[in-house]
């Protein structure tokens, strides 16, 4: 008979797994749980084949979060994201993480009414885009002058009002290291993530996730299962802006699961990415 092993019973008594209590923010135990995994694959685009490293996502995030830095966010300010799925998604947003500020995802479907008046939720400092929601963000944000930097996360021009990604992570003006310190969150009440929920009942609500929330999940999420996580690969068509792809996202990186991503569900590229990702 097969033995059960906590994370296969629905209910039961309270979560004993405590690892992400010994960190002092969600930003500083994703940096360490990466520098843990080494040059292990974590994440694999579907799309180009193309791997990432334990390695290359440290210290991409590493350098994003002096970025960041260098843009005026601190933390408590709110880092705007309206993509799809890309490795860029995830390096801003732990980045963000990484400095105590907020992140808010934008489904990339949005109007531009349904973009302003998420973004008058949250209020973004800066939001980064892929080229696919840039115009639309580009259309929004000048008529939000809280809005003071756009960033486009794919490869392609820039302008004096749009930054770019590959730009500003090479940029020899923005001074880095090879690490970054965190600072002490306050896990209760500091808010990590504001998902926009459906709309179903009205407009949509931003929907505040605190590192608490989020570290707390994690936890429940690292309870032993008959599934080892950290020893497997999972294809994702899941969008990270919502907030089952975007906790999917944060819990196979502390796990240690090699990701295969895709922008969106296309059949052959996702019959493709199983039959090479099957080992």
């Amino acid at each position: 008979m097969t033995t059960l092993l906590p994370g296969n019973i629905v209910y039961a008594g309270p979560i004993t797994c405590t690892e992400t209590h010994a960190y002092n923010s969600l930003g500083h135990y994703i940096l360490e749980k990466y520098k843990s995994y080494g040059t292990q694959t974590v994440m694999i685009d579907a799309v180009t084949g193309q791997e990432y490293t334990a390695k290359y996502m440290h210290d991409s995030v590493v350098r994003m979060a002096h970025v960041l830095q260098h843009l005026g966010i601190k933390a408590g300010d709110v880092v705007g994201l309206s993509s799809e799925n890309n490795v860029r998604f995830a390096i801003t947003m732990y980045a963000a993480f990484a400095i105590n500020a907020t992140v808010a995802p934008l489904n990339i479907t949005y109007s531009e009414r349904e973009v302003h008046h998420a973004i008058n939720l949250s209020k973004p400092k800066v939001i980064f885009a892929s080229k696919l929601t840039v115009n639309v963000i580009e259309k929004v944000a000048k008529n939000n002058s809280f809005v003071k930097s756009i960033v486009v996360l794919d490869p392609c021009s820039s302008n004096d009002k749009i930054l770019n990604f590959d730009e500003l992570m090479k940029s020899k003006k923005i001074a880095s290291k090879d690490y970054f310190d965190t600072a002490p969150a306050n896990k209760k009440d500091d808010v990590a993530l504001i998902i926009c929920s459906s709309g179903t009942t009205g407009l949509p609500k931003g929907v505040q996730l605190t590192q608490y929330n989020i570290l707390f999940t994690l936890d429940s999420n690292l309870e032993p299962t008959s599934i080892p996580m950290g020893e497997i690969t999972l294809l994702t068509v899941i969008p990270w802006f919502h907030a089952f792809g975007c906790i999917t996202l944060i819990t196979t990186t502390v796990l240690g699961t090699t990701l295969v991503y895709l922008p969106k569900f296309e059949e052959n590229l996702f019959l493709g990415a199983i039959q090479v990702n099957n080992d």
